[in-house]
């Protein structure tokens, strides 16, 4: 690649700020950038021993005709970065000087540069970034396309009844033709994969026997009104009878009337408590709690088995009605979550705490995501919350790795 003579009056193609937090990143990208014929200034190594911070940044900043901003999380928190990056608009407003965001990890982009296109290498060897910041360089400009991120995604599939005739109807959950399209289109899932979770589910406790936990209090009702006819009716029909009989028998069925008559309401009283109590039942933590509980830790498997297809499964029902249950896809990246979290515990040694002797920090990350997809945290990946930190999904929950660091705080 050709790259651009520096002008007379300039030193440096690139003026690189960063905040110490990617100091490690960043002399990655300055030795290959250098490597390949551009000339980078950042603070580590050339500014001059003795002066303020803000002097040699506003003396490399001059000197320099780009400026790069590794852009991350701990970016937005400092102080002296938002410092440069306002000197920097300046700097352009006063002259040809172009500014290059350089977004390294999942975070909210400064109002300041929110018109500007940035170089997005949240998914990107670090050892590769200096490709696209050549490119920019050479074209004077940002010529690559921003990347939409899907993750927090929901697709929901939700029950069905499958009628019967003879039989209560019972209940089914499964994908309807566009909701398979839209999961081969937002995530890795194969329809094996589909058809795997489809299975997990129909061969549930859970979709088994709900349609009893369902309609019982349905049934129970229909036997009572069914069983206080029947005794109005033969009430009905013994006082018909009555009519003509002696004396004597009218005595009998006079008193076989006040028998039917007492044990009815008793009869229908216990069939209303009955109904009541079941009802009351299910509204505790019970055998359909402790189902719903059974499939979650069978998805929690299929999971495990494939963090590699972009997508997280639960499951969620509600003790108040159980056929509202719902199997949730979730959009979501994580093999990115994996590498943010490896790239914070290197920076940071709070987030090692839980690492075992000689455990390696890929290890280590994987046991952690496992840990957490196994855990009820992973419904929080369906809860929007007010983040102070970047990296949330477009459904406004927390990632993996935001919460795996959260329970190491």
């Amino acid at each position: 690649m050709n790259i651009p003579h520096l002008p007379r009056e300039k030193d440096y193609h690139v003026f690189v700020c960063h905040v110490n937090e990617n100091v490690h990143e960043v002399r990655t990208i300055v030795t290959n950038l250098e490597k390949g014929g551009v000339k980078c200034c950042y603070d580590e190594r050339d500014f001059t021993a003795g002066r303020s911070i803000l002097e040699n940044m506003l003396e490399k900043i001059n000197e320099s005709v780009h400026m790069l901003f590794v852009l991350s999380e701990d970016f937005s928190k400092s102080r002296f970065a938002k410092h440069e990056l306002e000197e920097a608009i300046h700097q352009q407003i006063r002259e040809d000087f172009s500014i290059i965001p350089l977004k390294i990890e999942p975070c909210d982009v400064p109002q300041i540069l929110k018109n500007k296109t940035y170089i997005d290498c949240e998914n990107d060897d670090i050892t590769k970034v200096h490709h696209k910041i050549i490119e920019a360089v050479i074209d004077n400009g940002l010529k690559t396309q921003m990347k939409a991120d899907d993750s927090g995604k929901m697709i929901s599939i939700s029950m069905s009844i499958q009628s019967g005739c003879l039989s209560m109807p019972k209940y089914e959950m499964r994908c309807t033709p566009d909701e398979r399209l839209e999961i081969s289109r937002k995530t890795k899932l194969t329809e094996e994969d589909i058809n795997e979770l489809e299975s997990i589910v129909k061969e549930s406790y859970f979709m088994k026997n709900i349609h009893i936990y369902d309609f019982f209090p349905h049934i129970t009702c229909l036997l009572l009104v069914l069983y206080l006819m029947l005794s109005l009716a033969v009430m009905m029909f013994m006082v018909y009878t009555m009519l003509d009989t002696s004396r004597t028998d009218s005595a009998s069925g006079g008193f076989a009337i006040l028998l039917v008559s007492v044990i009815s309401p008793v009869v229908a009283t216990i069939l209303s408590m009955g109904c009541c109590c079941w009802k009351k039942q299910t509204k505790n933590v019970n055998l359909m709690v402790k189902a719903t509980k059974a499939v979650q830790r069978q998805l929690w498997s299929f999971n495990r088995n494939c963090q590699d297809k972009d997508a997280i499964v639960v499951f969620q029902s509600t003790h108040i009605v159980w056929s509202t249950a719902t199997m949730k896809i979730i959009v979501i990246n994580l093999r990115r979550c994996k590498d943010l979290f490896i790239r914070k515990c290197e920076q940071r040694e709070e987030f090692q705490k839980r690492r075992r002797e000689g455990e390696t920090l890929n290890d280590y990350a994987d046991r952690m995501i496992n840990w957490l997809l196994c855990s009820k945290d992973i419904y929080l990946l369906d809860k929007p919350r007010q983040l102070q930190r970047g990296h949330s999904m477009i459904n406004g929950a927390p990632c993996i790795c935001l919460l795996l660091r959260d329970s190491l705080l």
